[in-house]
């Protein structure tokens, strides 16, 4: 990442606005609010199409390699959240605002939302469950399919193979439901 798309991750930030964030290297984007940036990582409250909250994210800083501040799609965003009154960063997940994997995580587990994971290279996330412990070196979660909600069992994985890591997202949300009803086995 160059200093200047690093700069303006800070700038925007410090604005609160809606930005793209490009971190792949075709067209696809994701729309958010930046929460909080660092050397290393960045966290932001993710915006679906229709400008509902979709989680937050925590992602490395050198995978972004553009941000755009004005378009047309960040407008039409921008009428929906006044159109409806939604909220881009709801009350509830203001907790996961540091930009650190460890911290994040360990407030997943201190607040039993669950997260789905994403490690590097695969594109995708690779699993959705509880966090079980989390330190420097490694983190270990209970691992939830979501198409049966069964435990598939608890994985120990490298802190450094982490890609990005998102809580409050629709998956999540539904787990989150599924556990409450006392529906996963």
């Amino acid at each position: 990442m160059s200093m200047a798309v690093f700069d303006e991750l800070k700038l925007c930030r410090e604005e609160g606005g809606l930005i793209e964030i490009y971190t792949s290297s075709d067209d696809r984007f994701s729309v958010g609010m930046i929460i909080d940036v660092n050397d290393d990582f960045f966290t932001y409250s993710a915006l679906d199409p229709r400008g509902v909250f979709d989680g937050i994210r925590l992602g490395f800083t050198d995978t972004v390699h553009r941000i755009c501040k004005k378009s047309r799609h960040l407008d039409r965003i921008n009428v929906l959240l006044k159109l409806y009154n939604r909220k881009s960063f709801p009350e509830l997940f203001r907790c996961f605002s540091d930009a650190d994997p460890v911290m994040f995580l360990n407030t997943a587990k201190k607040t039993g939302i669950p997260v789905s994971v994403c490690l590097n290279g695969s594109g995708g996330y690779d699993m959705t469950g509880f966090v079980v412990s989390a330190n420097e070196s490694s983190f270990e979660i209970e691992n939830i399919a979501l198409s049966s909600a069964m435990v598939m069992g608890t994985e120990i994985i490298s802190t450094d193979s982490i890609s990005y890591i998102c809580c409050g997202g629709i998956d999540e949300q539904i787990l989150f439901d599924l556990k409450r009803a006392d529906f996963i086995i």
